[in-house]
């Protein structure tokens, strides 16, 4: 696992996932995937890649299943926030998943973010635990992949580059 910073960013609570059951497990009508794709290539002037957009969008809402399982077991309790821009130009995808601490995982000065950095040790280190390794300061700057599966990583860190494989 790499990550650019010294530490994960975190701002907001609230994620961008496509489909995910929690919007099912509140009878919230599932988007079509194509047409987000669409308007998003449209909205970017089509300067990223359809077929990244596509799998990511498509693969989101499982991502974000497993994501938010593990967030419960963290104290947290997703939520579905109905949003809306006022904008007659561009279609309104209005709900978004977000994460709230438990009552009991707000620390004492209030600070919303400690649990969620709570949540991202306890992560880092499952992957350590589970033999994997955690490398901060450190940039992925090009995919291996064999296949079209992502096997591995050249990055780059303070000591020059390195070869990252996926497990």
């Amino acid at each position: 696992l790499v990550e650019k910073a010294e530490a994960p960013r975190n701002i907001g609570l609230d994620y961008g996932l496509v489909n995910p059951s929690i919007m099912a497990e509140k009878d919230i009508e599932p988007v079509d995937v194509y047409e987000v794709v669409r308007d998003h290539m449209e909205k970017s002037c089509h300067r990223c890649r359809g077929d990244k957009v596509y799998r990511f969008m498509s693969e989101s809402g499982a991502a974000g299943d497993w994501y938010l399982e593990k967030a419960r077991g963290y104290g947290f309790v997703p939520e579905v926030i109905a949003m809306k821009s006022n904008s007659d130009h561009f279609k309104n995808y209005v709900h978004v998943v977000e994460l709230w601490p438990d009552e009991g995982t707000v620390t004492d000065d209030g600070d919303w973010y400690a649990a969620t950095k709570a949540m991202i040790a306890n992560l880092q280190q499952e992957v350590v635990t589970a033999g994997g390794e955690y490398r901060n300061l450190t940039e992925a700057v090009q995919l291996l992949t064999d296949g079209g599966r992502v096997t591995g990583a050249v990055c780059k860190n303070e000591d020059g580059y390195l070869q990252v494989n996926a497990a």
